[in-house]
């Protein structure tokens, strides 16, 4: 329209990180209804990852702990290992494990790691890593009805997430998280971090 109007200056200031999504994800649509159980049907631990509801099955899960125990180590390159953690569970306190990314392995794309963070340490045979998520959510029963093979699974011995779990009627699904496969996704995961030795 032919004004013109000379800009003197320009002003802006931060809010802070810009965020998709809250890491606990925490909200009334994730609650999980009872449904009709047995007491042989499976529990599964269930947690947030960016917002997306996961699970794995309760009885590999040792403890969990809070995402500030992790202590960074520059050991190594991998992005998914981002630090060793004291295993609490442990009576002499001197057993240390690898703490890997389980959002970065995932989605390709480091969790963000806030005051909802946590470690799951997970047991399978005599070997015990730590998996960095984000806020826990609870410890649930799931009939066999309920647990379903993902329909993009062809290769079910080849993919991170075989199962869905379909709660409160199938209106909540939840992945879970296949612990076999997991540990052959990583290299050498078994490796432990004695006291003795020297953590650069």
């Amino acid at each position: 329209d032919g004004y013109k109007e000379d800009v003197i200056a320009v002003v802006y200031d931060s809010f802070g990180e810009v965020r998709g999504r809250s890491s606990s994800g925490n909200n009334s649509t994730s609650i999980i209804e009872a449904s009709l159980i047995k007491s042989g049907d499976p529990e599964f631990a269930t947690f947030f990852i960016d917002g997306g509801l996961f699970a794995i099955e309760a009885e590999y899960v040792l403890e969990a702990l809070s995402a500030s125990e992790i202590s960074p180590v520059s050991i190594g390159s991998r992005s998914e290992r981002v630090g060793v953690l004291a295993i609490q569970h442990e009576s002499d306190g001197k057993a240390y494990a690898w703490v890997f990314d389980l959002g970065f392995l995932l989605s390709g794309v480091p969790s963000v790691v806030d005051s909802n963070s946590q470690v799951i340490v997970i047991e399978y045979g005599q070997h015990k890593i730590g998996l960095l998520v984000g806020a826990l959510h609870s410890v649930a029963q799931f009939n066999a009805s309920q647990v379903t093979f993902t329909p993009l699974a062809t290769d079910r011995d080849g993919v991170l997430i075989k199962q869905i779990i379909k709660a409160n009627g199938g209106n909540l699904l939840i992945q879970a998280i296949d612990v076999r496969y997991l540990l052959k996704m990583l290299s050498n995961p078994f490796e432990l971090v004695n006291q003795d030795r020297k953590v650069a």
